[in-house]
């Protein structure tokens, strides 16, 4: 046996209107788009996008980060001057006993579907370790899955972090998810939501 970890999260908009906005004009859009339903969109072998009317989210293909999150008029409230891989995504801080520590973003090499409905799309980008890829890499098997529901502003996320028996030991001082948005944006504001570390 060994241990697996899961990490959830999620990231959504607190939308603020604008002066040209009523609350009518805001309420007639939000209705719109929750009738329309979840699309998904992972014909393209580089990038996978997921739109509910509401927020659009690009995320990199196979390596599983948020390269894109449209939002309310903005094309993409996440730093464009940053490389794709710089932007949103999930790392952790962790080095074997007596080793140097190791920052690692977790890029992934599988990409599947796990749902697509009206309601709800779930898609997962994951790896799996082995002793061939040495110490450079956290010996952990890696999912991250990313949700995105009808009528919400936001995106839900979580990861699970498997440690088979037999594997190396290893530390780790931080597992988190970083969104890095853009500075000169001030038309919105973000929350985290309080996330939840589980072992099993």
């Amino acid at each position: 046996m060994g241990v697996c970890l899961w990490f959830f999260s999620f990231f959504f908009f607190l939308s603020t209107a604008t002066s040209a906005e009523t609350p009518r004009e805001i309420a007639q859009t939000d209705v719109s788009s929750e009738a329309r339903g979840v699309q998904l969109n992972a014909r393209d072998n580089q990038r996978v996008v997921i739109d509910n009317g509401i927020v659009q989210v690009t995320l990199s293909r196979p390596d599983g980060d948020v390269t894109g999150i449209k939002y309310k008029g903005i094309d993409n409230v996440l730093e464009t001057l940053n490389k794709d891989n710089n932007r949103g995504y999930w790392d952790v801080v962790w080095n074997t006993p007596g080793d140097p520590i190791i920052f690692d973003k977790l890029p992934a090499t599988n990409f599947r579907i796990i749902s697509a409905v009206e309601d709800q799309v779930e898609v997962s980008f994951s790896k799996t370790w082995n002793f061939s890829v040495g110490k450079a890499v956290v010996p952990l098997n890696v999912d991250k899955r990313y949700i995105m529901r009808r009528g919400s502003s936001g995106v839900y996320l979580y990861t699970i972090l498997e440690r088979l028996k037999g594997w190396p030991d290893v530390d780790m001082d931080q597992i988190r998810v970083v969104f890095k948005l853009q500075k000169n944006k001030y038309t919105f504001r973000t929350k985290i939501k309080k996330s939840n570390f589980i072992s099993s």
